[in-house]
């Protein structure tokens, strides 16, 4: 699953793939094949209702804009002392 600081961030998650009439796990499994340099993708399906969701993430086609929103969703907060040593430097 991406990485989505917070309820809220896991909401807009659900909300941006609801537009796309997908799971939000489909969304995330398309944003991750979609990444440079990923080979591979390991689903942890733990049911057969997952792996048939999961699977279905691979027919997602996100465009350019659509992967920078993601991408945007998805940016990591990092917390103290992060942006104290940023500032160090």
């Amino acid at each position: 699953m991406l990485v989505v600081g917070g309820e809220h961030g896991r909401e807009r998650l659900r909300s941006f793939a609801a537009q796309l009439h997908a799971t939000h796990s489909q969304v995330a499994i398309a944003w991750v094949q979609s990444r440079p340099c990923v080979a591979s993708t390991i689903i942890g399906a733990r049911s057969v209702e997952q792996l048939t969701d999961n699977l279905k993430g691979l027919e997602v086609q996100l465009s350019p804009e659509q992967l920078a929103k993601l991408d945007e969703l998805t940016k990591p907060v990092l917390p103290f002392p992060h942006s104290f040593l940023s500032n160090v430097r």
